[in-house]
């Protein structure tokens, strides 16, 4: 059987756990700056900000075209006409270095964080 004190001591961890839980949940969502990048042939051609809802028609060099759509701080290729439709099945993604990539007109999107607003910084190894 668990004595007062032992009550006192779970419930006292238990809130010690939910106030650090929506402390860093305060400090997460105000420290970053997300955007994407746009890359068509591996180079960089844009960068969107995603706290702006929009949508832009990126057109590729043989003709081909990909309508970006940004929204919620989430981004998606809403319509493309490569053959296979890769991009467009992949719909919204919205994590730190998650890529759309849609390989007939050599585009690439990948999502990011500022790190200079953050002040985290990748090790060595991911640089």
């Amino acid at each position: 059987m668990l004595k007062r004190n032992d009550v006192l001591l779970v419930l006292g961890i238990l809130l010690t756990v939910v106030i650090l839980y929506i402390v860093r949940g305060l400090v997460m969502s105000g420290a970053s700056s997300d955007y994407i990048e746009v890359r068509l042939d591996g180079k960089l051609i844009a960068e969107y900000s995603l706290d702006e809802d929009r949508e832009e028609v990126i057109y590729a060099p043989d003709g081909g075209y990909n309508i970006l759509t940004i929204r919620d701080g989430k981004v998606a290729v809403k319509e493309a006409d490569c053959p296979d439709k890769h991009c467009v099945n992949k719909g919204f993604v919205s994590g730190q270095n998650e890529t759309i990539i849609c390989l007939p007109n050599r585009l690439v999107i990948k999502l990011c964080v500022d790190s200079d607003k953050t002040g985290i910084t990748p090790d060595v190894m991911a640089q």
